[in-house]
């Protein structure tokens, strides 16, 4: 999404131990850093995701500050459209407070899908979804279906 919405957006790949030194993409010359996390239930590793939220800051604060000047700082969270948390909320404070000349935020899922949905229809088919009207009211159509099912077999 990031590579389609940003031309200049450099997705970054793990290298061995190293990893990716807390860059998962950047745009070089606005010095915007990105670091996803995506657990598969946020809700119970949110001290987790806070924990990280510094450490990866501090790596990418020593490994890519001499690359580009970090300017600002998105920790990616998949939040499951259930927001921020107050240990992110505090990590973030902290953030802030030890490097008042970046901007820290939290991009959360309604935030990703505001980018997603600014892109044109060519870039969306490119990443793969498919947004014929005619194949939403289908699928839409079948997943009825399948609830209906569950519901006579009080499944549900």
């Amino acid at each position: 999404i990031m590579q389609k919405a940003f031309p200049d957006f450099q997705k970054i790949r793990p290298y061995g131990k190293e990893g990716d030194a807390g860059n998962d993409g950047y745009i070089k010359n606005l010095g915007i850093y990105y670091q996803v996390y995506a657990p598969n239930v946020p809700t119970i590793k949110e001290a987790e995701a806070a924990q990280k939220l510094q450490t990866d800051f501090e790596k990418l604060k020593k490994n890519w500050d001499p690359i580009a000047e970090i300017k600002k700082y998105f920790f990616v969270y998949n939040d499951k459209n259930a927001g921020s948390t107050k240990k992110l909320e505090e990590a973030l404070t902290f953030l802030t407070e030890n490097n008042p000349h970046i901007e820290f935020a939290i991009l959360t899922t309604p935030k990703l899908e505001t980018i997603f949905l600014k892109l044109d229809a060519d870039a969306i088919l490119d990443l793969g979804f498919n947004i014929d009207l005619r194949k939403a009211i289908s699928n839409a159509y079948e997943y009825l279906k399948e609830v209906e099912l569950a519901l006579d077999r009080e499944i549900v």
